[in-house]
């Protein structure tokens, strides 16, 4: 029940029930491999929530992704209040809210380095599917892949309106409007420095590249807002010099022909280069496309480049590449 004088917490988890928040839960502190069990003991022990209150730096992502859905199934509503700050793998639960309020802070990176570039394609696919679920404005994505595991992009209050971050339905709890400022700020702990600024240059190129190749699964229109905001005004587009409203009719006119794509970064392929502000991504990647309505479908590898500027927003400025087979 959520009653008493004090808040009380569930053993060895961050999940807070306070009796000041009616049907209301609360997240303090990090996402680690316990916390979607312990978020599951919480909610069989106070089904009545409707509200998560979030103030977390972020932590494991799967588990913050497996909380996330749990947030979607049951149709709880988020909140950041004032003076709290939600990143990383806690935005993930954020954007999960069927009602979804920023009163502090809430931001969004690549996910950490895998051990393979596998492992992070399988991450980054987890992290499309949610997200696109969820109704997540498709200009985030290209933010969260070009910002650094060790840094955190915070969004401005004119990005939480231009994206639609917040969301508020006639079914939000009245638990939401009556939430009152978090009593301490948490302090963001970032990922350990990496051995160079070259090395976390190329880092952020590889996710930067990952992200961009697995959104051209998505479906067409969410494939084209993630290509409208990766892509620079102009690109030099598999040998010829073309600007990004002819890049973008290009992709629609495939998108539209194959409905149903896949494509898949080979590991081991990718080799990446950086000089001053320039990157320069190459590799290999299997490729699957269907349309139903033909009842036609092919599939192959290629080759690929993409060369990027690092110089503020990660842009592609360059693209190629050719079949393989």
């Amino acid at each position: 029940m959520m009653a008493g004088s004090a808040m009380t917490q569930e053993a060895g988890s961050s999940f807070l029930v306070s009796p000041v928040w009616p049907n209301a839960l609360r997240l303090q502190g990090m996402i680690d491999a316990r916390s979607a069990l312990s978020f599951r003991r919480v909610l069989a022990a106070n089904p009545q929530a409707k509200v998560l209150v979030l103030d977390s730096p972020g932590g494991d992502v799967q588990n913050g992704l497996l909380i996330a859905d749990d947030i979607y199934t049951r149709g709880m509503s988020t909140v950041v209040p004032k003076g709290s700050v939600c990143a990383s793998a806690c935005a993930y639960m954020f954007f999960a809210g069927r009602n979804r309020v920023v009163q502090g802070e809430l931001g969004v990176h690549q996910i950490s380095g895998s051990a393979s570039l596998e492992n992070a394609q399988l991450n980054i696919s987890d992290i499309l599917d949610t997200l696109n679920k969820y109704g997540v404005d498709q200009r985030i994505f290209p933010i969260m892949f070009r910002t650094s595991a060790d840094d955190i992009h915070f969004f401005s209050s004119d990005e939480i309106k231009q994206y639609g971050i917040e969301r508020l339905g006639p079914d939000m709890p009245v638990t939401v409007t009556a939430l009152t400022p978090s009593s301490s700020t948490p302090i963001i702990q970032s990922a350990p420095p990496s051995v160079n600024a070259l090395q976390q240059e190329k880092s952020v190129a590889t996710s930067f590249v990952a992200g961009l190749v697995n959104a051209g699964s998505l479906a067409p229109e969410q494939a084209i807002a993630f290509a409208s905001s990766a892509y620079a005004d102009e690109v030099e587009f598999y040998g010829k010099q073309e600007t990004l409203a002819k890049i973008l009719l290009d992709k629609r006119k495939f998108f539209d022909r194959w409905p149903i794509r896949n494509y898949q970064i080979r590991p081991g392929t990718v080799v990446v280069s950086c000089s001053d502000t320039l990157c320069r991504v190459d590799g290999e990647f299997d490729w699957q496309v269907l349309s139903p309505q033909r009842a036609k479908s092919l599939s192959g590898t290629a080759s690929f480049f993409y060369s990027l500027n690092m110089n503020g927003q990660i842009k592609v400025i360059a693209e190629g590449g050719k079949a393989r087979r």
